[in-house]
């Protein structure tokens, strides 16, 4: 698949159960920060690239809006490459995807700055990668399975937290193993040469998302230790 999802996301606070104390993680985005918020649910998701046809349980999702403010709204033009829109027993949404080539596409650029970008997900054995240029190769952002660098070139790592808790581990199998035993994932990066646009969920055949989201936040800065305490309880808030 050459070019995923485009994923827009409204707010949709309705949905969230539990967690963050009322916290409204668009406010992250109050001093006028790039980036992009998505909340799967019936609200925000779309089975088409348009946003006219509200998407319900089981139906492939062709465009999410983005609940940032920014407008940064994500679609995924090729139906075989879009991820389908699920809920739990509980009544949580969330986007589960096929890892051999589902993802989404957000129509953003990453130029030379720090990013932050986060996940809540319930993980599986695929190896990953949180977040990528779109074109198959690098610049990318995350962990891998194997070894090797942490972010691939036109990207640095600064730091990567598991569950809020801060990974010390140097090789990405090191990491790897650490996301398998989380539901949250937050990415402090560098970018050190433009990304002329951002996935998130396939990158290629051997690299993707580490499950399926159930909510994904990107922003161009660095979270404070309260801002990231805060996002952790609203993510755990749209957990199973």
């Amino acid at each position: 698949m050459q070019h995923m999802m485009s994923l827009s996301l409204g707010l949709g606070l309705t949905s969230v159960r539990g967690g963050g104390g009322g916290f409204n993680p668009a406010s992250l985005f109050a001093n006028g920060e790039e980036g992009a918020l998505y909340l799967p649910g019936p609200n925000t998701c779309f089975t088409d690239t348009a946003g006219t046809t509200a998407a319900g349980v089981g139906d492939p999702v062709a465009r999410i809006n983005d609940s940032s403010g920014n407008g940064n709204n994500a679609t995924q033009a090729t139906t075989a490459a879009r991820p389908t829109l699920q809920q739990t027993a509980g009544g949580l949404w969330y986007l589960s995807r096929d890892p051999t080539d589902d993802g989404i596409d957000i129509p953003m650029q990453l130029n030379g700055s720090r990013w932050s970008a986060g996940m809540a997900y319930v993980p599986d054995e695929e190896a990953w990668i949180l977040v990528s240029n779109t074109d198959d190769g690098p610049p990318w952002a995350g962990i891998g399975g194997g070894t090797g660098d942490l972010a691939g070139p036109g990207a640095s790592q600064n730091a990567i937290y598991f569950d809020n808790t801060l990974s010390t581990e140097t090789t990405r199998a090191g990491q790897y193993t650490l996301s398998q035993a989380a539901n949250t994932v937050l990415v402090d990066f560098n970018v050190s040469a433009d990304w002329d646009s951002v996935r998130i969920g396939k990158h290629t055949a051997t690299y993707n998302t580490p499950g399926d989201i159930y909510g994904f936040v990107l922003i161009d800065r660095e979270l404070t230790a309260q801002e990231r305490s805060t996002l952790q309880s609203f993510f755990e808030g749209r957990l199973p």
